[in-house]
């Protein structure tokens, strides 16, 4: 982040799909974190998940919770853009 700014300053809802690539949710919530700090706090973030997440992914995603305003996770497919 340059300065006090953080990209996309205006985002308020955040969906991420995970597929088969690994997903960094340590940076994620390192990004939602400085967000908040900053007064630019994510309203709403979704994660989903292509596969049931393992138990060690899914306690990584909860401490995500106190950095954004709704989070929630479920298990679905990515929508296909064209």
């Amino acid at each position: 982040m340059a300065g006090n700014t953080p990209p996309l300053p205006r985002l308020r809802r955040l969906t991420v799909y995970e597929g088969c690539g690994y997903l960094d949710i340590s940076a994620l919530i390192q990004c939602a974190k400085a967000r908040k700090q900053r007064s630019r706090l994510l309203e709403e973030v979704t994660l989903v998940f292509e596969t049931e997440p393992e138990a060690d992914v899914l306690k990584e995603v909860k401490s995500l919770r106190g950095f954004v305003g709704v989070l929630s996770c479920r298990v679905g497919e990515a929508p296909e853009l064209r």
